[in-house]
């Protein structure tokens, strides 16, 4: 079943703390995903703030002569009187002298730093940024904004579409889905992660982000990695690192307490968006033909509670666990003191069993099926 909404329909979680940071601070840095509704989102803020904005790219603000950028430049390119609205900010190589130039400058217009890749912020400046509300991960769409538009009656029936075409809002009104997401994969492999973090060889970063969508929540071997690629072990973390700024992955550590059959090292990786992991594989079968249904099912339900977390600063951690033997936990959730754990089956028939080692080590865990029937409490889970 298709969804008849539009971007543009869902009240999103975030727009609150958005529009009042807007309204409250001089400056405002918006990151997250390529495609994720950031600039939509702002200017539909600015829009009902009645606050008129120019818009700059990179093209705009990097000088011809040496490629640098400073607040004296922009100022003098802008109109004047506008909020000034910077797309494409991981471009900027000095980040701090930058903030420091606009904060110090009163007559200095409200600015809006737009990032697709993580800026390089000094913890000051972080602090300044983030107990103002002014430093905002913007996600992809959840599936409770999605809900409160389209009911859970009509979203359950689209989530296994959900499923493989994933949450970005462009998804919704592609006429083809799996040329869109396509696509904006390719707009990733052509272009610079960011003005200092970059990947020059496009063949290797494909390589490398096909080889973790295939290991999607397996214990991950940067050596397999590297001697598929052919890259060194050094160079795969470095790529995987750098995909995690970009909000393309998320890495996942393995949950341990150093007892003697655990796994004490490792970590997972998972996509912030299903519909990209599919499209980097080439694979937008559905549901009913899929051989890694539960691996999809498993990477929604960690980054639809990432998100929820997230927004609602839920102070949660999200691990795996993993044995020597191989026996595995899907999800791990620490709150408040606590251990959560679950196993994660998309079937309402199938069933899956905990591993009697992690239930022997660690018997105060309350242990949960998340299935089609059970999942909605676990990604609205406050407390």
């Amino acid at each position: 079943m298709t969804e008849t909404i539009t971007p543009t329909q869902i009240e999103r979680y975030q727009s609150p703390f958005l529009k009042k940071a807007l309204a409250e601070n001089k400056v405002v840095v918006v990151k997250g995903l390529k495609g994720s509704g950031k600039q939509a989102a702002i200017e539909a803020s600015l829009s009902e703030l009645n606050r008129p904005y120019e818009i700059f790219t990179k093209k705009n603000y990097k000088t011809k002569i040496d490629q640098t950028f400073s607040w004296d430049f922009l100022k003098n390119q802008s109109e004047g009187g506008s909020t000034l609205l910077l797309l494409e900010a991981e471009f900027i190589a000095n980040w701090n002298q930058f903030l420091e130039d606009v904060l110090m400058d009163e007559k200095a217009p409200s600015l809006i730093l737009v990032a697709s890749f993580e800026p390089e912020i000094d913890e000051t400046f972080k602090e300044v940024l983030s107990s103002a509300g002014a430093l905002i991960h913007w996600w992809p769409l959840s599936f409770g904004e999605r809900a409160q538009v389209l009911g859970m009656g009509t979203l359950e029936q689209t989530l296994p579409d959900l499923l493989v075409y994933g949450n970005l809002p462009g998804v919704n009104e592609a006429v083809d889905k799996k040329e869109f997401l396509q696509n904006l994969v390719k707009t990733w492999l052509k272009g610079h992660l960011s003005v200092g973090e970059r990947i020059n060889k496009t063949d290797q970063q494909l390589k490398v982000l096909q080889m973790l969508a295939f290991k999607m929540g397996e214990a991950l071997s940067f050596n397999e990695i590297a001697l598929k690629c052919n890259l060194d072990n050094e160079t795969v973390e470095r790529y995987v690192k750098l995909f995690e700024k970009a909000y393309i992955v998320k890495i996942v550590p393995i949950y341990t307490t150093g007892q003697r059959y655990e796994m004490k090292k490792g970590l997972t990786v998972y996509f912030h968006d299903n519909g990209i992991r599919n499209a980097l594989i080439d694979n937008f079968s559905s549901m009913d033909w899929r051989y890694d249904g539960n691996e999809l099912w498993r990477n929604w339900l960690l980054t639809e509670r990432l998100k929820w977390n997230d927004i609602h600063a839920l102070p949660s951690q999200l691990y795996t666990w993993r044995s020597l033997t191989k026996t595995a936990v899907d999800i791990l959730e620490v709150y408040n003191d606590k251990l959560m754990a679950y196993q994660a089956v998309f079937s309402k028939k199938e069933k899956k069993k905990f591993p009697q080692g992690f239930k022997t080590t660690y018997p105060d865990a309350k242990c949960s099926t998340l299935n089609r029937s059970t999942y909605w409490s676990f990604l609205s889970r406050k407390k």
